[in-house]
C-alpha cells in the first residue's frame, strides 16, 4: 500500500520494516542472492510462532486471561509471520475493520485488544500500532508490529545464514529451533542476531534458559 506524500504516521513502521527486510537481504548477503524462503521457510517460523502462543508465552503477560484474546494474538502472531517476507508486521487498508477482515475478528474486539497488548506497562509493547494522518482526515491505523516476532524472526534468518554459509562450528538447526520456546518460556528476547553463535554458545544459553525456568517455577511454587 502507498501512503500519500503528505501522510503522516505515528510510529513510521514502514521505515521500521525497511529496517528489518535490510537486516534480512544482509543475511542473504551471506547466501549468494538466495531467497529469503531458504532462510525462514515453514518450519522455523512454525518454531517461533509455537513460542510465541505458548502457555508458557502467555504465563508472562498481562492481557490473555480471556480464551478469545489468546486466539486473537494467535491470528496476529500467525498472519505477521505468514510469509517470509512478512517480518512481524501487517499493512491493511480500511484502519482497524480492514485488519479485522483479514484475521477473522469483528473491528471492536480486534481494536480492543490491540489497546491492552500495546500498553507497555514499564515494558515493551507487545503490539505497536501505527496510524497514519492524511490532511483533512481522521488518524487511522493501518499497521502494527509486534516487536518480538521481528526480533525472532530476524535472529533465525541470521544464524541460518551463518551456519548455511558452511562457517564451522556455528550454532545446530536442533539448537535454533529449541531457542524461541526456551526463551519465551522465561521472557528473555532473543540474542543479538548480528554475529554468529557457535555450538558451544548455543549450549550455554539452552542450559541457562532450562536453568532459569526451572529457578521461575520454584519460585512461583513457593509463593503459592
Amino acid at each position: 500500500m502507498n501512503s500519500p506524500k503528505t501522510a503522516v504516521t505515528l510510529y513510521d513502521l514502514p521505515q521500521q520494516k525497511k529496517h528489518a527486510e535490510g537486516a534480512l537481504f544482509g543475511a542473504l548477503w551471506h547466501e549468494n542472492g538466495r531467497a529469503p524462503r531458504e532462510l525462514l521457510g515453514n518450519k522455523p517460523r512454525q518454531a517461533i510462532q509455537a513460542a510465541l502462543t505458548s502457555d508458557a508465552f502467555f504465563a508472562h503477560h498481562d492481557g490473555f486471561r480471556q480464551s478469545s484474546k489468546r486466539e486473537s494474538w494467535k491470528d496476529l502472531v500467525n498472519e505477521a509471520s505468514r510469509r517470509p517476507k512478512s517480518l512481524g508486521f501487517i499493512e491493511f487498508e480500511d484502519g482497524v475493520p480492514g485488519l479485522g477482515r483479514i484475521v477473522g475478528r469483528p473491528p471492536t474486539t480486534i481494536w480492543r485488544h490491540l489497546n491492552t497488548w500495546a500498553q507497555t506497562g514499564g515494558r515493551r509493547p507487545l503490539v505497536v500500532v501505527d496510524e497514519l494522518k492524511e490532511p483533512g482526515l481522521k488518524p487511522r491505523a493501518y499497521m502494527i508490529q509486534i516487536p518480538l516476532l521481528t526480533q525472532w524472526l530476524l535472529f533465525t534468518a541470521s544464524m541460518r545464514a551463518f551456519k548455511d554459509s558452511g562457517m564451522p562450528n556455528t550454532m545446530s538447526w536442533h539448537q535454533l529451533r529449541r531457542l524461541p520456546g526456551l526463551f519465551t518460556a522465561i521472557d528473555s528476547p532473543p540474542p543479538p542476531h548480528g554475529l554468529p553463535l557457535t555450538y558451544q554458545e548455543a549450549e550455554q544459553l539452552i542450559r541457562s534458559a532450562r536453568s532459569e525456568a526451572a529457578h521461575q517455577n520454584r519460585s512461583r511454587h513457593r509463593s503459592r
